[in-house]
């Protein structure tokens, strides 16, 4: 295969998966009424929108997913369902809260800021102030 038509598979390939993503994040946005660029700027916040990232707790997936929420390692390894997922879980937290803050707080920590304690306070703080910060970007 000479180096343009492998150039051109390489590129192919990487349209095709973030084509795909996009979908999954437009399905998702129609489907829970969450803007995708939310949710696109949760997973860059949570993995870098990295499909495969662990966390040292167990998070699954770009959107990092617990399986407490009741998903299999299965359901968690597909990147679409992930973000559906997320998506699902978030909804929960915004009509549980009714506000942006205490969502993001919510999906991040499973509670409203003012439910936490001064030093997960702190942390949650800084990662609602990185997701305002990456929904800026667009």
């Amino acid at each position: 295969m000479s180096k343009e038509l492998l150039a051109i598979f390489f590129v192919l390939i990487l349209c095709s998966s973030a084509a795909a993503d996009d979908f999954c994040f437009a399905a998702a946005e129609k489907q829970y009424n969450i803007d995708r660029r939310i949710l696109y700027s949760i997973s860059m916040v949570e993995s870098g929108v990295d499909n495969s990232a662990v966390s040292p707790a167990g998070a699954r997936g770009h959107m990092q997913i617990h399986e407490w929420w009741g998903f299999s390692e299965e359901e968690l390894n597909d990147p679409c369902f992930v973000t559906m997922a997320g998506a699902a879980i978030l909804n929960d937290c915004f009509q549980s809260y009714g506000n942006a803050v205490d969502a993001f707080s919510c999906y991040n920590s499973g509670k409203p800021l003012s439910k936490l304690t001064y030093e997960v306070r702190r942390k949650v703080n800084t990662y609602i102030s990185r997701v305002y910060t990456e929904i800026g970007r667009f």
